[in-house]
């Protein structure tokens, strides 16, 4: 817990015990005058009736502990398309921001002499067919040696592979999406020439979705692949997610680890690179969920809360906060199910004798016989 947390409920428990000085009837001293509400406890007094306390049963339940963490989001897959052979731009076949098919062209590139270097190959290797046939011939007759008939299959596996590679340099003029997503950028026009390796361009993959953050060491071993999280977008989009990736090695300066989540982005609404926060659950505990005024602070500095027991005798309670919410504070270290006195803190204290009001009106003072 920060200190800036502790101060807070340090004032919450102050602010409680004033308003209770209004609402309790009890706390008036032998002579009839109110005790003052500054003052730790009220001493007890036996020519007074015990003091009326308002309390609360209040049972442990489940609580799911979770940690936040500022992320981005971050495409599925984004590859650079390049070219696979030098040559004009002759044709774009796809605008940047549409979306592309696996395998769908994007740019084609001029034919130029490939074509007739592609029938130039096919002749030789028809030749070449020709020549092997007739050396294969000859030497099952005796009329060629065996190297020569090898001489003659060298030639046509060659005259083969010289096809295949003119096959594969026309196949290559087009330039094709490695996988179904949507054209981010595109470096050519018509005209630009191109060479091996040359950018053409972006193609992302937004579904579904990553979402990338920076988690403590100290939550090391409590996130794992498959923990179901949410992540809350900037314009206030909250959304389900599965943990998919958790980072190995820690970042040496922040000492932190990466942690990914994917969530489902169909309609391709969310684009990459904007903030959000990535939710997850640490630890399931059992704890008692109270509003921050019950609480109760011992004048050794512990927290918790104050029991009425079966006796109507005040206990104090230790407990530790394990979780917080806008109104509420879990506290675990307590008894299962408990009464904690919820108005009229600022007048009782350990030990003393109390008359307990499970929740309702409390009778003041003065309507008292």
């Amino acid at each position: 817990m920060t200190r800036s947390w502790l101060i807070a409920i340090i004032i919450a428990i102050g602010a409680a015990a004033w308003i209770g000085s209004g609402l309790i009837g009890g706390g008036r001293g032998a002579n009839g005058e109110t005790a003052d509400p500054g003052s730790a406890a009220v001493e007890a007094d036996d020519s007074q009736p015990p003091q009326q306390v308002r309390t609360r049963e209040i049972v442990a339940e489940p609580m799911i502990d979770n940690v936040s963490v500022q992320g981005r989001t971050i495409a599925h897959r984004k590859v650079t398309v390049r070219a696979e052979i030098g040559g004009r731009i002759e044709e774009i076949l796809v605008e940047r921001g549409a979306e592309v098919d696996a395998g769908e062209p994007i740019a084609r590139i001029e034919v130029d002499d490939r074509q007739a270097l592609l029938e130039e190959a096919r002749a030789r290797l028809a030749s070449a067919e020709i020549e092997y046939n007739a050396a294969q011939r000859l030497n099952t007759q005796g009329y060629r040696a065996d190297t020569q008939l090898a001489q003659a299959r060298a030639t046509l596996d060659s005259a083969r592979a010289a096809v295949r590679l003119a096959e594969l340099r026309m196949e290559n003029l087009e330039i094709e999406a490695p996988f179904a997503g949507t054209l981010n950028d595109r470096m050519v026009e018509v005209g630009d020439y191109v060479s091996d390796g040359d950018p053409i361009g972006m193609v992302v993959e937004l579904d579904p979705l990553r979402v990338a953050g920076q988690l403590s060491e100290r939550h090391l071993g409590e996130i794992e692949p498959g923990t179901v999280g949410t992540v809350t977008l900037i314009d206030g989009r909250e959304l389900e997610g599965v943990v998919s990736y958790v980072g190995a090695v820690a970042n040496d300066t922040t000492r932190t680890f990466t942690v990914e989540m994917e969530v489902d982005n169909a309609d391709h609404r969310i684009i990459e690179g904007l903030t959000a926060e990535l939710t997850l659950p640490v630890s399931n505990v059992t704890a008692h969920r109270v509003s921050p005024a019950v609480l109760h602070l011992a004048d050794s500095g512990e927290i918790g809360v104050l029991e009425v027991l079966e006796d109507d005798t005040v206990a104090f309670r230790p407990a530790r906060i394990v979780g917080s919410a806008p109104d509420a504070v879990w506290l675990a270290g307590l008894p299962e199910r408990l009464d904690i006195v919820t108005v009229g803190l600022g007048f009782v204290k350990p030990g003393q004798k109390v008359e307990p009001v499970p929740e309702g009106p409390i009778e003041s003072a003065e309507g008292r016989s």
